[in-house]
């Protein structure tokens, strides 16, 4: 349904592309969340997980070959793994330290986002603000 909105639709912005996304559905069950603005302000924060949870759990190697995993509530630091349904399985412990676990109330440090080098701020100037609406020119691509 999106898709098909979307075809249709002429966007020049992210805000034009939430309003297509929240439209694209009669019932409204496509909704539109924006994880920042235009001016970097950040609605939805990013963490650094892959630092904090390194600290605890260690990596499952080649991890990518695996198509099925299983969890039991009775081994909470043990991963099973199969490459395919009819494989065996393979258990994985997880936590480095059985005896070191997170801390369920603490979150990692937050990432900010870097925002766009000078070079692309360019790029967009140069190339791409002569195809914005009117209006969304300065949103899209300022003059850097």
């Amino acid at each position: 349904i999106l898709k098909k909105s979307y075809k249709v639709s002429f966007v020049s912005s992210i805000y034009e592309l939430a309003r297509v996304v929240e439209t694209s559905s009669n019932t409204g069950v496509n909704k539109a969340q924006l994880v920042s603005t235009h001016d970097g302000r950040v609605i939805v924060p990013v963490y650094d997980w892959c630092t904090f949870l390194g600290q605890y759990f260690k990596k499952i190697t080649n991890i990518k070959k695996y198509h099925h995993f299983r969890f039991s509530k009775d081994e909470p630091s043990v991963v099973y793994c199969r490459e395919y349904l009819t494989s065996p399985e393979q258990a994985c412990v997880l936590l480095k330290d059985g005896a070191v676990i997170p801390p369920v109330s603490v979150l990692p440090q937050k990432i900010n986002p870097e925002g766009l080098s000078d070079e692309r701020r360019n790029y967009l100037h140069r190339e791409i603000r002569q195809f914005c609406k009117p209006g969304t020119e300065d949103l899209v691509a300022p003059v850097p």
